[in-house]
């Protein structure tokens, strides 16, 4: 689809946006990721090639400093409904709430929705430091910029965020 295509390119160009986009810069959300449930790993096919982590050695530093919104490869496509998004500042995050992060994908596939998973911190100049001073590593301000990303996506018409450690039954 042409407005897929062109949604990736301006995404991976930063340039010309202002405020929180414009600090947010290049985002690649032209990536697939996989959930290997056995060996509790997470595989991501990007633009920069494809990255393998399991919960071992989750720290993922690197990759996370390019903001990712990855969709589930094992998913549903968009196809012009809505579409759940997860987000996490790092690889390690997801990891620490694996069964509930599973919880999401299985959630989201029992309804046919597109599941897409943002790894990388964005930019909160209003919050200051409040969340770099918080005990946890889960920035609530990740999960609004992903969306805010996604709900560009021309198949995508609504899209809502739930947290990596929240279970629904």
């Amino acid at each position: 689809d042409d407005r897929q295509v062109a949604w990736i390119a301006e995404q991976r160009d930063g340039t010309g946006r202002k405020g929180w986009r414009a600090a947010l810069g290049s985002v690649d959300v032209s990536c697939q990721f996989a959930a290997r449930i056995g060996t509790k790993a997470l595989v991501f096919e990007t633009a920069d090639g494809r990255f393998a982590f399991t919960a071992a050695e989750a720290s993922g530093a690197a990759f996370a400093k390019t903001p990712r919104l990855c969709r589930f490869a094992g998913g549903a496509a968009p196809a012009d409904t809505p579409a759940l998004v997860l987000a996490a500042v790092s690889v390690k995050r997801v990891f620490a709430s694996w069964p509930k992060f599973l919880n999401a994908l299985v959630y989201a596939a029992a309804r046919r929705l597109p599941v897409y998973l943002w790894v990388g911190e964005a930019p909160a100049p209003h919050l200051g430091d409040v969340c770099k001073d918080s005990k946890h590593d889960d920035d609530p301000h990740v999960k609004i910029a992903a969306t805010a990303v996604l709900l560009g996506h021309p198949r995508v018409p609504a899209a809502f965020a739930r947290d990596l450690d929240l279970v629904v039954e």
